[in-house]
């Protein structure tokens, strides 16, 4: 038998396999289940969280001959087999990336009004990425949402809809997805190796989730790369060298050098995750990340959720602490600027630039003398909050001009006398 991949093979066939998009799928639901199915849908989100799944699960649920009573669809009948294989002439599909012109709408448009197969109940349109229409394709596709027949659904699917025309979006409903937390993708991967029988590591399941940012589609496409590289057991140690990921105890050890203004020992940390064989791309991005849990950690008080263990936390917030919230804003945008600066087509070696970086956040007084002032300040507050004694030197300017002789008064010029008055 072919190989099939895990996303392909695990891809939702009815609304309650659809992993946290909850509020989605009752809406959709409730509205077959009540027969209240409006005439066009507008499905928004980041990729890979279940768009195009969902509408395929709508033209299912649509034309489904053995429709539950909760609106789900039988997933067994002829019509929903053959949306599943493809070969359901009712169900129409239509990459908007690919064919974006006018003409292609007007093609679409044009076999609106066929009648339906036998059998089927609604004819379903998905155009997914329709913000890639043209404009004039977007206003030729207006005219027919605008009053389409009775029998047509079209559902809109799109990463970006702010892209896509005010007036289609106010004649479409609405639904937005989100992206996965790291909980629920792990309970889902750990689901599907329970179904493949697959033994695995809680730890190595959080690690691709993580690595997904969200997706459940990417999650399933990380987990297969895993399993190719596991011996029949996927551990968190394979894991990390398939994915080249950086330990959470090195990236720790980054910021605590960063944290104790310990130049050399930044790069020597960094020098070992080179070493290592990390890509400095992804340091940085894996720095970026531990950073920006941190900084949720100080800033949002403990009630912001972030996804490291309570283990991985407890250290974050110790960190986080010796940083100081300006400094961690400061590390962000320095690491984000690093960070684009290494994709750039001319960039530097990538080395280079990670290292430079990471010097620029040890060094505190590399940065512009707003940043500097805001440091000190900062620590003085600390220091202040908890009853220790001040005793700064004075440094930059204000250091050189205290430092400087005072200047000699000018010499004032002698009063000119007075001469007799002459008569």
């Amino acid at each position: 038998m072919a190989f099939q991949s895990l996303y392909r093979k695990y891809r939702p066939q009815r609304f309650d396999a659809l992993v946290g998009q909850d509020p989605v799928t009752t809406a959709l639901r409730n509205a077959v289940r009540e027969q209240r199915v409006g005439h066009a849908y507008l499905l928004s989100g980041p990729r890979g969280t279940g768009k195009t799944t969902s509408a395929r699960i709508l033209a299912k649920a649509l034309n489904c001959l053995d429709l539950g009573a909760d609106g789900e669809p039988c997933d067994a009948c002829i019509n929903c087999t053959g949306i599943s294989a493809g070969t359901f002439t009712d169900l129409i599909e239509l990459d908007a990336a690919s064919n974006r012109g006018v003409q292609e709408a007007r093609d679409l448009v044009s076999r609106i009004n066929l009648g339906l197969g036998a059998g089927s109940s609604r004819k379903v349109y998905i155009l997914d990425e329709v913000h890639m229409l043209t404009t004039e394709a977007s206003n030729t596709l207006l005219k027919t949402l605008e009053e389409p027949p009775d029998h047509v659904v079209f559902v809109l699917a799109t990463t970006d809809p702010q892209k896509v025309l005010p007036t289609i979006r106010s004649r479409t409903q609405h639904f937005e997805f989100s992206l996965l937390s790291v909980q629920d993708l792990s309970a889902h991967l750990a689901h599907i190796l329970d179904l493949e029988a697959v033994e695995y590591e809680d730890e190595a399941l959080e690690i691709v989730a993580r690595a997904a940012a969200g997706s459940a589609r990417d999650a399933l496409s990380l987990l297969d790369q895993a399993l190719a590289h596991s011996d029949g057991r996927v551990t968190a140690e394979q894991v990390r060298s398939a994915f080249g990921g950086s330990p959470f105890a090195q990236r720790l050890a980054v910021l605590d050098a960063v944290a104790s203004e310990d130049t050399a020992g930044v790069l020597v940390c960094n020098a070992a995750l080179l070493a290592s064989g990390h890509d400095p791309r992804r340091i940085a991005e894996d720095l970026l990340r531990t950073l920006r849990d941190t900084f949720l950690l100080i800033a949002g008080g403990g009630r912001v959720e972030v996804d490291p263990p309570l283990e991985e936390q407890a250290q974050l917030k110790v960190v986080g602490a010796a940083l100081g919230t300006a400094q961690m804003v400061r590390a962000l945008e320095t690491l984000g600027q690093a960070i684009i600066d290494m994709r750039g087509s001319e960039a530097a070696d990538p080395r280079l630039v990670l290292e430079v970086a990471l010097v620029r956040l040890a060094r505190r007084d590399t940065g512009t003398p707003l940043q500097a002032l805001s440091d000190r300040l900062e620590r003085l507050e600390r220091a202040v909050g908890e009853g220790r004694s001040i005793s700064a030197a004075p440094s930059g300017d204000e250091g050189r001009e205290k430092a400087a002789a005072p200047r000699a008064a000018a010499p004032q010029a002698p009063p000119v006398p007075k001469t007799a008055q002459v008569t």
